[in-house]
């Protein structure tokens, strides 16, 4: 399982990253989508086979939330607003396996 984090405009990469690195600090594998357009960022997401599209906007950073979109299903989007909140909803959507070649986990 892992995210892809669409970024709405340039200037919010740098927070982009910051929100990777929380992320892969809780074992969720994350990647910020390359400079495209918003359905440019989308279509990378659903061809790299992720789970969740994380949405980063002037609003989200403005109103310190974070946006998700499940890609997998017909659930809509939630927003996620306070450190709790989003740790607790990493801790609920965070999975780990076994590599089928050996016993090592992911």
């Amino acid at each position: 399982m892992f995210n892809i984090q669409i970024v709405l405009k340039d200037e919010l990469r740098v927070n982009a990253e910051q929100i990777s690195d929380f992320f892969r600090t809780n074992k969720l594998k994350t990647i910020i989508a390359p400079r495209r357009s918003v359905k440019g960022q989308f279509r990378f997401a659903n061809n790299m086979n992720a789970t969740l599209a994380v949405i980063l906007g002037e609003e989200e950073i403005n109103n310190n939330l974070i946006s998700v979109k499940s890609l997998n299903s017909k659930k809509d989007q939630i927003e996620i607003n306070t450190d709790d909140e989003i740790d607790t909803w990493v801790r609920s959507n965070v999975e780990s396996a076994y590599h089928p070649s050996c016993t090592c986990k992911m």
